[in-house]
């Protein structure tokens, strides 16, 4: 078995928990005892009214008040419990259990770790599809009282990314996590937080039985108008509980953090787990491009029997950048590479919400510096069977995550890597140069007749159209781009200010300070001004672009370039309705979520306003029938543009009940869906725009 050799060099109790670590056990510990003091209190509290209200009853001098009063108590008492006759339906149908006799190599290479890090072994080994690896519990509300067995989940995107060495130490990381007595405090904060979040935000079965009763004649339903205040104040005592508990609990997972890096260090050196980290973001976007190629090709049908062949590839061509940008990296004062600098700590992996920047990792796990033994060959090497998994993990994602029946799913690994490679041909046209320009906005499309009567550069020769196509790039654009990257500076900071990246309680944009509750509108405000700015300000050299684009192509081919402008205008139309809209749908939603409790009559209202996007993609149908049609890369017909724009995403209008039963969810990935793939058609014809140009370019530089 592949094992690459421990370091040799560990100062003594260098895995030693450190006092702020206990301290910050102890106070997540204080806070998970204050709720459940609290809690139990009421359970206790209200049963035990209920229970004297009913026996009061009983009595000969007891009135019908004090069974309203009982029934109110009840009620109160069947609130504080309705979280447990909720059960987890989801079932993990994706990931796949390996045992020890299909994959010997795995289990005995996972074993040695626990061995070393003096942890107790996993329970099982689960394997999935993620760009991550880590402890997993079965938490029930029974987990509060008995301890559950902990599994290891291991995600296939990450095994793709890391080295061997790489991979021993995030697997040390995470048994660094094993052996910590404390994970069994992020169980209970997890399930306390189910808990809390059911009687906060949910609203079920008790909620519908209160508002009926307070809808009843007065003299049978004041009980109910009197709990309705008790139920708000119980709400909002739990929600300052709330986040005091999850904000206890993420100071101890960043203490968790550290001490598990110090785990993996012993066993891995200080630049294995700092490497993996930095990683981690190259096999995320590698995985996040897969996933969306996947998307893409399946409403075509064309689907692939192994998606991690496919974010191997697409981590194939991020390997140059990954070497330049390791050859490039500064060295500390004892010569060792510093990975992370301080302006690269935010990641933009979920995980790390409650995780140390990576700079503060960074030097954790070189504090002091170990040296470790570097093993570059692939961790897959301990895998029996890997493409089996790799196989299975893939067909379970496109049955069951993506809802494809097994009867349509019949894959083609090189069908996919065509499809893959048409849509990597058009991306590779958009050079730095460009500045993104292209990314962000909708363009000004002049129409046919000026294109071909009056048009700027008629009469001009090659070289020429060469001259001005490179001072429209290199002198216009950058000087047109200016203020717009003045606008993503704040739209970033603005971020990092509410993500805590940046410490600071407001944000000042144009001699306007905003507060935390307002920085939406700030937000809204960077965004619209921007917009307003590329509508007013690149018109002209909109303008210039397409007209020289048009006397680039050759007179054979301009008819069809025609075509091509007249598509971009039509599909821009149809997307800015989509987005404008769905803008609309969001903000109201969260308007109303902020809002707490609101009526049915809200909410039907609501649903309306937000049913009238099936208008918009009715009349976007029309508008691409009407429209004219050119070929592009995977898109040869234009009944499959209309395939891939219109019928194959069913916009099926939302009801009350789609709030509770997920639909509501589907209908935002739909119309989320709709405006990728407007997106996406629209940036091959920008890029078929430019193609005429682009070849000017080549041939006068060659």
């Amino acid at each position: 078995m592949q094992y690459p050799e421990n370091p040799t060099d560990l100062p003594n109790d260098f895995t030693r928990v450190q006092n702020s670590y206990i301290q910050k056990v102890l106070l997540a510990i204080s806070g998970l005892l204050l709720f459940f003091i609290l809690y139990f209190g009421m359970v206790i509290g209200f049963g035990m009214l209920a229970y004297w209200q009913f026996t009061e009853f009983k009595k000969p001098e007891g009135d019908l008040f004090n069974l309203a009063f009982a029934v109110g108590a009840f009620m109160l008492f069947l609130f504080t419990l309705k979280f447990i006759f909720r059960w987890n339906k989801y079932k993990d149908k994706i990931s796949v259990v390996v045992k020890p006799e299909d994959e010997p190599e795995l289990y005995d290479f996972i074993h040695r770790i626990a061995e070393d890090a003096k942890a107790p072994k996993p329970n099982k080994i689960i394997i999935d599809h993620d760009v991550n690896a880590s402890v997993s519990f079965h938490s029930t509300f029974l987990s509060l009282f008995y301890p559950g067995k902990k599994n290891l989940r291991i995600g296939l995107a990450l095994v793709n990314g890391l080295n061997l060495t790489e991979f021993k130490a995030v697997m040390a990381h995470e048994f660094g996590h094993f052996s910590q007595s404390s994970m069994r405090v992020g169980s209970y904060v997890y399930m306390t937080n189910s808990i809390i979040h059911n009687m906060i935000f949910e609203r079920d079965y008790w909620d519908r039985a209160l508002e009926i009763w307070r809808s009843i004649d007065i003299r049978l339903s004041f009980i109910a108008w009197i709990i309705t205040p008790f139920v708000w104040l119980i709400r909002q005592l739990l929600f300052l509980l709330y986040k005091l508990l999850n904000i206890l609990h993420a100071s101890l997972s960043r203490e968790m953090e550290f001490h598990a890096d110090k785990v993996a260090v012993s066993l891995t050196g200080s630049e294995a787990i700092v490497n993996a980290l930095w990683k981690l973001e190259k096999a995320y976007e590698s995985w996040n491009k897969t996933l969306s190629y996947t998307a893409t090709a399946s409403q075509q049908k064309v689907y692939t029997s192994n998606l991690f062949v496919h974010q191997q590839e697409t981590l194939d061509t991020l390997q140059e950048d990954i070497e330049k940008s390791i050859q490039e990296r500064e060295t500390d004062t004892s010569g060792h590479p510093i990975v992370f600098k301080e302006e690269e700590t935010f990641s933009s992996l979920n995980m790390y919400a409650s995780h140390p920047s990576n700079k503060d990792r960074e030097q954790n796990a070189k504090s002091p510096y170990i040296t470790g033994i570097l093993d570059t060959s692939s961790p897959w090497n301990l895998f029996k069977n890997p493409k089996q998994i790799q196989s299975t993990l893939t067909k379970n994602l496109y049955v069951h995550a993506m809802g494809l029946k097994e009867e349509e799913y019949t894959p083609s690994l090189d069908k996919m890597t065509s499809f893959i490679a048409e849509e990597k041909q058009t991306e590779q046209i958009f050079g730095e140069e460009y500045l993104g320009n292209f990314e962000q906005r909708y363009f000004i499309v002049p129409d046919a007749e000026e294109l071909q009567h009056e048009n700027l550069f008629m009469n001009l020769d090659v070289p020429h159209i060469h001259l001005k196509f490179t001072k429209l790039i290199k002198e216009q654009l950058v000087a047109l781009m200016v203020p717009v990257k003045e606008y993503q500076e704040n739209y970033k900071k603005l971020v990092d200010i509410s993500t805590g990246v940046i410490k600071a309680k407001v944000f000042e944009y144009e001699g306007t300070v905003y507060k935390k509750k307002n920085f939406q509108l700030a937000g809204d405000r960077i965004e619209n001004e921007k917009q307003a700015y590329f509508k007013d300000s690149f018109k002209e050299w909109d303008k210039a672009l397409f007209h020289l684009s048009y006397v680039a192509t050759p007179q054979e081919e301009r008819k069809k370039q025609l075509d091509r402008f007249k598509l971009i205008e039509v599909l821009q139309h149809n997307l800015k309705s989509f987005v404008t809209k769905n803008i609309t749908i969001i903000s109201e939603y969260q308007r109303l979520a902020d809002a707490g409790d609101v009526t049915e009559g809200d909410i039907s209202a609501y649903v309306v306003r937000s049913n009238g996007i099936k208008n918009i993609f009715e009349a976007s149908q029309k508008h691409l029938e009407e429209a004219p049609f050119v070929s592009l890369p995977n898109i040869e017909t234009k009944e499959e543009l209309i395939h891939i724009l219109v019928t194959a995403n069913t916009l099926t209008p939302i009801t009350d009940r789609s709030f509770k039963n997920g639909d509501f969810n589907t209908f935002l990935n739909t119309i989320d869906s709709i405006i990728f793939h407007y997106n996406r058609i629209i940036f091959k014809l920008t890029a078929d725009v430019l193609a005429p140009l682009e070849r000017i370019s080549e041939e006068a530089t060659a």
